[in-house]
């Protein structure tokens, strides 16, 4: 996840109440959220090929992945009932 997307306004509206992002992780939350609700939405992937990194240093860790693969399984907990 790259950090830059873009929805419909009225999509973002149906389920803004029920978002909880934590950190840089809204887009995660939004995904699952508007493909499980009553009215799921089309999400369409427009991809990007990035290429080698110049300059800085990543920020992905081990610690980002842990933190991912938790919010995951804690938005198929708390939104299936």
């Amino acid at each position: 996840m790259s950090g830059f997307f873009a929805l419909r306004r009225s999509a973002f509206d149906r389920v803004a109440p029920r978002l909880s992002p934590k950190g840089f992780k809204i887009m995660l939350e939004l995904l699952y959220l508007l493909t499980h609700s009553p009215e799921p939405c089309l999400v369409v992937e427009h991809g990007i090929t990035f290429g080698l990194r110049e300059h800085g240093e990543s920020k992905l860790s081990a610690k980002v992945m842990l933190d991912y693969l938790r919010m995951l399984r804690a938005l198929r907990r708390s939104k299936q009932a």
